[in-house]
């Protein structure tokens, strides 16, 4: 079982790779384009797979599913079928309103519908065999031995994000556009024959992770191979609480997926340096703000006591870059990075 963590700058696009019966199998957690390209679809390019078991959107921010729409396109016109589309949204009126308000922006929301109506056009013709509203406890038997469920949105989170932006609608946008983030998919990939297991947290903010913390005691029963850092290191979305909870094994990866926003300035340095305290080893899919700050910290303190004042640091730059994990029953294996 493969984690693949695209670099896609400024939020996250997943793809995840296992075998079934010999076949390799594929599934897309998110899509974004990036400077100009899409890189799920380069990676698709590459393997050639005349299906995806699923493509999942998280929840409707375009950092999320910018490149969603060319994905679909790119699978029909390559007769690529695609088993499952699941999402967390709904389909009846008062949610079409919500949604105009809170996905960021109006020409958001119309790339937004356009992709729902190319996912219904799609199903009709039978390029997706079914497309799903998803929420807790929905899950995808992936083989034998993996398999993927959905820890979040709940009913609670639901009536949360209507009741936020019937609020904020025509008074506060922010306010409206992070209320989408209620909608995210936490979604957990887990052994059926050991009890290790990875976290993939999309935009989720704190209030769904004090859910989870106080009434879903079995989740912190298993080992945790692998976790992804929620909101590209984002501090408002930041339960140091909830991951205190966690066994996990030494050195867990822990996955910010981020890249320069002069706007957000993601990941915070506090988010970074928590979940070293945790004993996570974080990772980054570009070296930025916190990220670039943790580790000139390091730098700085090793360098300190062998440098005289005079002595200058030089900055080697480092390149944005895939992160890619093995999941394994006893271990997650950090592979080569292929950025």
């Amino acid at each position: 079982m493969k984690v693949i963590f695209k670099n896609v700058g400024q939020g996250d696009s997943i793809v995840v790779e296992w075998e079934y019966q010999g076949t390799p199998k594929y599934g897309i957690i998110d899509c974004k384009r990036y400077q100009g390209g899409n890189p799920v679809i380069d990676h698709l390019q590459a393997k050639n797979p005349k299906e995806l078991s699923f493509i999942f959107l998280t929840h409707p921010h375009e950092d999320h599913f910018s490149g969603m729409l060319e994905l679909l396109s790119y699978c029909e016109t390559n007769h690529i079928r695609i088993k499952r589309f699941a999402h967390t949204l709904r389909a009846d009126g008062r949610w079409r309103e919500n949604l105009k308000a809170s996905v960021g922006s109006p020409e958001g929301y119309q790339r937004l519908a356009a992709l729902l109506k190319e996912v219904d056009r799609l199903l009709q013709k039978g390029t997706i065999q079914i497309a799903a509203h998803v929420e807790v406890d929905w899950s995808i038997p992936l083989n034998p031995e993996w398999v993927l469920r959905t820890l979040s949105p709940s009913e609670v989170e639901m009536k949360a994000y209507v009741l936020q932006v019937d609020a904020n609608a025509g008074l506060d946008p922010e306010k409206c556009s992070r209320a989408s983030n209620l909608l995210s998919a936490v979604l957990n990939i887990s052994s059926r024959k050991s009890s290790v297991h990875a976290m993939l947290t999309s935009d989720a903010e704190t209030e769904i992770f004090d859910r989870l913390k106080d009434r879903d005691d079995e989740l912190f029963e298993g080992e945790l191979i692998l976790a992804q850092i929620p909101h590209h290191g984002s501090m408002r979305n930041h339960n140091q609480e909830f991951w205190k909870l966690f066994k996990k094994k030494a050195q867990c990866p822990a996955v910010v997926s981020v890249g320069q926003h002069e706007k957000y300035k993601h990941p915070d340095l506090k988010v970074i340096q928590d979940f070293e305290a945790l004993g996570f080893n974080v990772l980054s899919t570009n070296d930025v703000n916190g990220i670039k700050e943790n580790r000139l910290e390091k730098l700085a303190q090793r360098l300190s006591s062998i440098l005289d004042d005079e002595s200058e640091v030089i900055e080697t730059p480092i390149r944005g870059r895939d992160q890619s994990f093995e999941l394994m029953h006893d271990r997650a294996n950090h592979l080569v990075f292929a950025g």
